[in-house]
């Protein structure tokens, strides 16, 4: 008869192992040029994809739906950095020919 700490412990060692590429590729797979600017034509025209869009573009483009997910995730965290990094270049000009002005 097992014990709860011994049940515990087998349960936390297999969330480990799958957790370390037990289950799926270790590898991180890079998409090809031709998704990448399909991606990027598609973020354009929609920052944010419902559920059923990103089932179809990952059909359309041969990859898993989380996949599509993470790169939209990734690419308007990007995508905010520089709306913040222009943002700042423009206040420090503004900021500069007052100065200078003065």
């Amino acid at each position: 008869m097992l014990r709860v700490g011994e049940t515990r412990t087998r349960c936390r060692r297999k969330k480990a192992r799958a957790g370390a590429g037990g289950d799926f590729d270790a590898k991180k797979r890079r998409l090809s040029d031709e998704q990448v600017k399909f991606l990027e034509m598609k973020f354009g025209e929609e920052k944010k994809l419902e559920f059923g869009r990103k089932m179809h573009l990952a059909a359309e483009l041969s990859l898993d739906p989380k996949q599509i997910a993470v790169w939209f995730q990734n690419r308007r965290a990007r995508h905010k950095s520089k709306q913040v990094e222009e943002a700042y270049l423009k206040l420090k000009s503004i900021h500069d020919a007052t100065i200078l002005e003065k």
